[in-house]
């Protein structure tokens, strides 16, 4: 059975906010009559509509066939002192289901009346039943609805073949008992009803739907939700993870600001400064190559000034390498940004170096 419980405390919320302060705190015990007797139903359907505050109304109540699955059908008129309901010849069989079916369809009527409704809209139709089932129970008419929203009867038939055991089950209102007794509960704890109140005149399954729900009890029906002390320890609770939260996020922007000074503005200027050592590098080495001669002596000369010139270059940028490879390294243990990498081993000479120095030798 799906339970939408967050719907149904919505719903409760917006009674409570549209009719609840005109509504009583009190739970109507079922009511005892002859299902009958159209004049017993009568009675009962004014005694109902007393209950909820519609005793200027007038409802008139007939037996007849209804629709497929409809228990029963009320006439909403704006304006008019005589409603009248319809009862399915189905439900007429169980005192319970009239009582059920009398509550719901009541119930759209003073729904219609204090203008309460989720939408007119079509589409929103199965929830504006669905509004009603809940309302009815708000209203303080829960226990007709839990009695009366499942009723069966087993009798025996005899047949020419033998005697057969028959049983005719109906099905009122759009909750089931157990979604039912959740809203039940839900009022109940709202109203400070106890629980003895609660159980009284209630069926066997009835009994059973309520005392189910108790699984719910500390998060949709705890007592101390009526009070604003419970409420505030709430908000403590809140304001307290919301401190740690606070004092981890400062402790991250500590992190983040050593790293900061420590790595990322130094890594800066290191960055700044390096590219500018390659500019000016790069520089020399254009003006070197510019300087060339067709003297083969002056050619031979100028190239053992240039190779000096470019060992101790190249020889200045295999240290920056180093230095470069060593940074890269420590912001890595931070970063993983070259995990699959492997370490970088220094190199004792380049190779340009080793052909220097082989060719010098010859």
């Amino acid at each position: 059975m799906q339970l939408p419980a967050e719907d149904y405390i919505r719903k409760l919320i917006m009674l409570e906010k549209a009719v609840g302060a005109n509504t009583k705190y009190r739970i109507l015990d079922p009511l005892p009559f002859n299902p009958g007797d159209i004049i017993e139903i009568q009675e009962v359907a004014k005694k109902i509509a007393e209950f909820i505050g519609l005793d200027g109304l007038t409802f008139i109540v007939a037996i007849a066939k209804q629709k497929e699955k409809q228990g029963g059908h009320v006439e909403l008129q704006a304006g008019q002192k005589e409603v009248f309901i319809e009862i399915s010849d189905d439900t007429a069989k169980f005192p319970e289901a009239v009582l059920a079916t009398l509550s719901h369809e009541i119930t759209h009527k003073y729904l219609q009346i204090n203008g309460v409704s989720v939408s007119s809209s079509p589409v929103n139709e199965y929830e504006n039943e669905v509004l009603t089932d809940v309302t009815t129970v708000f209203l303080g008419l829960g226990k007709l609805m839990l009695n009366g929203c499942y009723v069966e009867n087993i009798h025996q038939e005899f047949r020419a073949d033998g005697t057969y055991n028959v049983t005719e089950s109906l099905k009122s209102g759009y909750l089931e008992r157990e979604q039912l007794a959740f809203v039940y509960q839900v009022v109940c704890a709202m109203r400070g009803v106890s629980s003895k109140d609660m159980l009284s005149d209630l069926s066997e399954e009835a009994t059973a739907a309520v005392q189910a729900c108790s699984y719910y009890r500390e998060e949709f029906f705890n007592p101390q939700f009526s009070t604003q002390e419970y409420r505030n320890r709430l908000g403590e609770a809140l304001e307290k993870e919301i401190q740690t939260l606070r004092r981890e996020l400062n402790h991250v922007s500590q992190h983040l600001e050593f790293l900061k000074k420590t790595y990322v503005s130094k890594t800066e200027v290191f960055l700044e400064a390096k590219h500018k050592g390659i500019a000016t590098i790069l520089h020399d080495l254009k003006s070197m190559r510019q300087s060339d001669t067709y003297d083969p002596c002056l050619l031979f000369l100028n190239t053992i000034e240039i190779k000096e010139e470019i060992e101790q270059q190249i020889t200045k940028v295999e240290r920056e390498i180093v230095e470069t490879v060593e940074l890269k390294q420590r912001l890595n243990e931070f970063t993983r940004l070259d995990q699959k990498e492997k370490p970088r081993k220094l190199r004792k000479g380049s190779f340009l170096r080793k052909i220097f120095r082989r060719k010098s030798g010859h």
